[in-house]
């Protein structure tokens, strides 16, 4: 759920910034619709609920997981996307 929707939110963020977006269109996009898609607060629910369940190691994979894909799919969208 929310790593698949961080992941996708990153990714379409990098496009847009590969491609040189206007600001208007950054805004509208980034701010509006992926500020809403990709969700911090449920990124750290979901670690505070592993962590709550004893599961320490879980919770520091799954956000430093959540953090090197999110980035990395960032750089690939911009890199693709900025090559055309």
């Amino acid at each position: 759920g929310t790593f698949i929707a961080n992941t996708i939110g990153v990714f379409l963020l990098g496009a847009i910034v590969g491609t040189g977006s206007s600001d208007n269109f950054y805004i509208l996009i980034a701010n509006g619709f992926l500020g809403s898609f990709t969700t911090f607060s449920a990124l750290v629910w979901e670690s505070q609920h592993k962590l709550h369940k004893g599961n320490e190691w879980d919770a520091i994979l799954y956000l430093i997981f959540s953090v090197l894909v999110g980035l990395s799919s960032f750089i690939f969208a911009r890199f693709v996307f900025g090559k055309l």
